[in-house]
């Protein structure tokens, strides 16, 4: 990833005498304007010739955790680890599968849910990460407050306390829990621990619901520039790195998005979007019911709501809400249940 950021940068400085060269502008649609939209020579990437380098190459990292762009398709490379827990004050790899991590942290995690709400609790979060929307909606939905530290995807200098590389990360009184699904799994125990957890549509949405989004949101040019637009305008982003990650992110995960496309057997992505959401509103019993965990949201009823969230607004949710108006009643009525932000000051 810090190799393509120099050849950008290196293009951007030294014009033809770089690998990239300098290419013609190709237009936008609804980008440009003014003297932006006429045709002149500049240092930018062509979309029919560059992207497929830059996404060859990031096809290629060995770190997926180097790909900041990449946390809408997350679930659909695997980058969401199993190991769930590490102490915070430690620098140890996760524990693995077979430790049982889940019962030897459990004394070290509050016993109540008054006692969590006055715990000291830390979320490391990308805003537009739909793994750290569906944390942030558990969250909010138990009023357990919490501060955020919002980490810039490039260097990653807020997670130098852990050798655990991928967001979210929750810390709890010092103890550290990886993953959205392990962590909200754990405090499922203490918010609501006689509640059984439905795994089946709660794991659903991690093995196949995340699936159907990068398709989408990086459906065409317009798209993915659109969806560029919003997350460097959320994350955490030094100006250069702004301008980089939005036309080099764009390009690269459009191409992306159809490799995606063809490894999960997707042929049209709208489609599978809304089957997807009609196949969510038919378990939930959907209108006679209005959540899955029947009288009030249970943990997998916050999850789909939060990936939801992380799509507010992009044109895939405007159609969503066009071709199944249901799922966005839903939405509306989930976001009512979950209420404000529990979110105290950011640090």
């Amino acid at each position: 990833m810090r190799l393509l950021l120099q050849r950008w940068s290196q293009t951007i400085r030294h014009g033809s005498r770089n690998a990239l060269g300098i290419v013609r502008l190709r237009s936008f649609p609804g980008r440009l304007s003014g003297s932006e939209s006429r045709s002149h020579w500049r240092p930018v990437t062509v979309w029919s010739t560059c992207a497929a380098v830059i996404a060859a190459s990031l096809a290629s990292v060995q770190r997926p955790e180097w790909r900041p762009w990449l946390c809408y398709a997350e679930a659909s490379t695997s980058l969401e680890s199993t190991h769930n827990f590490t102490a915070a004050t430690e620098k140890v790899a996760p524990l693995s599968d077979a430790a049982e991590p889940a019962t030897i942290l459990w004394k070290q995690l509050p016993d109540s849910l008054a006692e969590l709400r006055k715990a000291d609790i830390v979320l490391y979060q990308y805003e537009t990460c739909p793994f750290c929307n569906k944390l942030r909606a558990y969250l909010d939905y138990w009023r357990i407050p919490y501060k955020v530290v919002e980490v810039n995807p490039v260097g990653k200098k807020e997670l130098k306390f852990s050798s655990y590389r991928k967001v979210p990360i929750l810390v709890v009184n010092g103890t550290q829990l990886n993953d959205s699904a392990a962590i909200i799994k754990a405090l499922a125990r203490i918010t609501d621990p006689d509640r059984p957890l439905n795994t089946q549509w709660f794991d659903w949405i991690d093995s196949w619901f995340v699936h159907t989004l990068p398709p989408n949101i990086y459906r065409t040019r317009h798209e993915a520039l659109e969806t560029f637009d919003y997350i460097t305008e959320k994350e955490k982003f030094s100006p250069w790195q702004r301008f980089t990650i939005r036309y080099v992110g764009a390009a690269a995960m459009y191409f992306v998005s159809r490799r995606l496309k063809k490894k999960y057997h997707i042929v049209d992505e709208r489609q599978a979007l809304y089957d997807a959401c009609r196949d969510w509103l038919q378990a939930v019993g959907w209108p006679e019911r209005r959540f899955l965990g029947g009288a009030r949201p249970c943990a997998a009823d916050l999850a789909m709501f939060g990936v939801l969230r992380s799509i507010e607004g992009f044109t895939a949710f405007h159609e969503l809400a066009a071709n199944v108006p249901e799922i966005v009643q839903w939405y509306r009525i989930m976001k009512d249940q979950v209420g404000p932000s529990a979110r105290i000051d950011s640090m």
